[in-house]
């Protein structure tokens, strides 16, 4: 994960919802999915951590607050995964998975996230403004205005993302369960192994 911050370096200007979604939203969705798929980490772990995304996700009491009321409490209110401070990691690296599941879709296999990103950080080592505005932008030419209106609805205004079942490859499907974090339960997706499939088909 910390390698990841010194290779995406970070976002300084946020806009209305502030940077953390990107700093530590997408570093977090970026580590979980480049271990497993580059062959350093095991299809259980990658399964584990994105499930403990998930539950950590829907059982947070604070995951329905605005981006900016969020903000507003950052590191004082709630402890660890039930934590304000914790909603961007959970709820940004799940909202990422959705931009990136899109950016497949919308180009039939031929792009993906990644591509974005590395863009991205060329352009932010060439000298370019590290800013939401310049990432949002270029979600936009991916998938169009949807990218924008997913943005305000699930970052800013902090409505449920629900990654599609497809959102983390074929060899995951979500299910709708009930999820226990403590003395939290709430209703929320977990994801399991596709039979059939081995760990390299799912790389």
């Amino acid at each position: 994960h910390e390698m990841g911050h010194m290779f995406l370096g970070t976002v300084d200007e946020g806009g209305g919802a502030g940077p953390t979604w990107f700093n530590e939203g997408l570093n977090t969705h970026l580590t979980r999915a480049l271990v497993f798929s580059s062959g350093n980490g095991e299809l259980a772990d990658f399964l584990d951590d994105l499930n403990t995304t998930a539950r950590n996700y829907y059982t947070n009491a604070y995951r329905l607050l605005t981006a900016d009321s969020l903000a507003r409490l950052g590191f004082s209110t709630g402890i660890g995964a039930g934590s304000a401070q914790n909603v961007p990691y959970t709820r940004g690296s799940l909202w990422w998975a959705t931009m990136d599941e899109r950016i497949r879709r919308s180009s039939h296999g031929g792009r993906s996230l990644d591509d974005v990103v590395l863009a991205l950080v060329r352009r932010w080592r060439g000298g370019a403004p590290r800013t939401v505005q310049s990432i949002v932008d270029a979600l936009v030419v991916e998938i169009g205005d949807e990218a924008r209106r997913e943005y305000e609805r699930v970052i800013v205004r902090g409505e449920t993302v629900e990654p599609s079942s497809e959102a983390f490859g074929s060899c995951f499907e979500r299910y709708e369960t009930t999820i226990s974090q403590g003395s939290v339960v709430a209703r929320g997706y977990q994801w399991r192994r596709v039979p059939g499939l081995t760990d390299e088909d799912c790389r």
